[in-house]
């Protein structure tokens, strides 16, 4: 009884971490909303891998690193007007 109780634990543990490798390797897509941005560039400066710019009043994705986005969401979350949205990638 306790081993298979430990096992049903281990398959649920080994389940999880696969789940979460899953998630963590999936691809994060990035738009800025242009309606919405108002340019006050609070993500550029917050982006970790500093894939944002201020382009013609409004912040973009710097063309060609479109795919260096971690899905941190720390754009997302400084984002005054809710101009940034967060996705996972469609497979």
């Amino acid at each position: 009884m306790k081993k298979e109780f430990v096992l049903k634990r281990v398959l649920v543990g080994i389940i999880m971490v696969i789940l979460l490798l899953a998630t963590l390797s999936a691809g994060w897509v990035l738009t800025i909303d242009r309606d919405y941005c108002c340019g006050c560039e609070t993500c550029v400066d917050i982006c970790p891998v500093q894939m944002l710019e201020l382009h013609e009043g409004a912040v973009r994705i710097i063309p060609g690193m479109e795919d260096d986005c971690l899905g941190c969401e720390e754009c997302v979350d400084a984002c005054p007007y809710y101009g940034a949205v967060l996705e996972l990638e469609e497979q």
